[in-house]
């Protein structure tokens, strides 16, 4: 069990959202470092994440704060992928490395024909562009083995857990696991 909650635990990561004014503003990406650094956390295991309009809102600037806090060794995330602009331009043109899908998507997974195709095309689109995927909105097993049958690699839902104090996750994490 050891071995298996070590590797279990080697995977998580911290995932915070990141807002237009704040990317804007070079001393939030000094801070950010900053307490990475101090922290002695991997710079890795922290996701920044961003929505398409963050993007848009001022692109030379995101670039920039995006390509310093990706060349730290941060990841960037696409939040909310499929509600905004969703222009494949900025796919391209920005340091992404991961993929959120809507839950507005995923809630349609079963709902007709076109729900679980625009999820599949989703993820071989980011998975084409070397990007990991995260499904929001997982409400169930069958959505989670659909998602898992697809290539998904992240899901976040009510079928994994509710919204938690950190001491009650904590408290789940440091349960043995089956």
């Amino acid at each position: 069990h050891e071995a298996h909650r070590r590797s279990h635990f080697e995977e998580l990561f911290i995932s915070i959202n990141v807002s237009p004014k704040q990317l804007e503003e070079e001393s939030y990406v000094n801070k950010i470092l900053e307490i990475v650094s101090r922290s002695g956390v991997e710079p890795g295991r922290i996701k920044l994440e961003i929505t398409e309009s963050t993007l848009l809102a001022n692109p030379q600037t995101a670039l920039a704060a995006l390509n310093r806090l990706r060349s730290a060794g941060l990841s960037i995330s696409i939040d909310d992928f499929g509600t905004g602009y969703s222009s494949l331009n900025y796919l391209n043109r920005f340091p992404l490395n991961t993929l959120k899908i809507d839950r507005s998507f995923v809630n349609n997974l079963f709902k007709d024909q076109n729900g679980g195709r625009i999820v599949s095309a989703i993820i071989s689109l980011a998975h084409n562009l070397e990007m990991k995927v995260v499904a929001e909105g997982v409400e169930t097993k069958k959505d989670h083995d659909w998602l898992i049958m697809k290539g998904c690699e992240y899901g976040q839902g009510y079928y994994y857990s509710k919204p938690a104090p950190i001491r009650e996750v904590v408290q789940t994490l440091n349960k043995p696991f089956s």
